[in-house]
């Protein structure tokens, strides 16, 4: 079951983040469009290299991105983190040789601490699996799993919007043990 977890999450943190601003805006069906106009506060930032799941532990209230290039493609994503709340909005580039071309993928990924949401541009569905108990088990369970890996990650605080956590009605959740 936790196997599962880290393999729904591994899918949901499949790219790198892109700053967006505050406020939520309608777009695409499960899309997150950001109103880049809403920061109206003193910003903090860091840079930290570390991974999605010590990132999630920190606490507080920030956005982070990071860029990853590998030999399949390029990745590039944001995560918001509020409290027991992240959400991560992906997009990577995945180069397919033998047919010369490369092929763009949104993934998306919602937890609410006790469930992680993820879904993606190939799909109208999406999975729903429990959050893993503890990283040890995350942790050995897929040493490859994006969201184990040592990212740089560029940091700034936000003023939170709730909707951002908002699990989307359009897509259907397949859940998984």
């Amino acid at each position: 079951m936790k196997k599962v977890l880290i393999i729904v999450l591994a899918l949901g943190v499949a790219a790198f983040f892109v700053f967006k601003k505050d406020k939520v805006v309608d777009q695409e069906p499960g899309v997150l469009a950001v109103d880049e106009s809403s920061q109206e506060f003193g910003e903090e930032t860091f840079t930290e290299k570390t991974t999605l799941l010590d990132l999630a532990k920190k606490g507080g209230d920030y956005k982070c991105t990071f860029s990853q290039t590998t030999s399949l493609g390029n990745s590039n994503g944001t995560v918001y983190v509020s409290g027991k709340n992240i959400r991560g909005d992906f997009v990577s580039e995945v180069s397919i040789p033998s047919l010369s071309t490369i092929s763009k993928i949104d993934t998306y990924m919602i937890s609410d601490g006790e469930s992680v949401y993820t879904w993606s541009s190939m799909s109208p569905d999406g999975f729903k699996a429990p959050v893993a108990e503890d990283s040890k088990t995350a942790n050995n369970s897929n040493l490859n799993n994006p969201s184990m890996q040592q990212l740089d990650y560029k940091c700034v605080s936000w003023k939170v919007d709730e909707s951002v956590f908002k699990i989307p009605n359009n897509i259907t959740f397949k859940t998984t043990l």
